[in-house]
């Protein structure tokens, strides 16, 4: 499983948990996959790392090999997280 945690305020909220095998069969460049994912789940642009607060990772030269069964990635979104919509249940 691929977690995606997003920055809210200080905290880190678990976002998206995405399975391995659904990134290798949707994506040849994951972590921009999952960038993409998560903007069009959060509506905000922004960046991953792979530490909460860390560097931003290499979009363009990260492989499907690279990435970790148990991956942790961390999306910090360019400005405020528009405000949640309502939950449909």
């Amino acid at each position: 499983m691929v977690n995606v945690y997003v920055r809210k305020g200080d905290e880190w909220i678990h976002a998206l948990a995405i399975p391995l095998e659904d990134v290798r069969r949707l994506s040849l460049r994951p972590l921009k996959w999952l960038r993409f994912v998560t903007f069009t789940a959060l509506g905000a642009k922004g960046h991953l790392s792979d530490t909460p607060g860390g560097n931003i990772v290499d979009y363009e030269n990260v492989s499907l090999a690279d990435l970790a069964e148990d991956g942790n990635y961390y999306f910090t979104p360019e400005g405020k997280l528009p405000p949640a919509p309502p939950t449909i249940l």
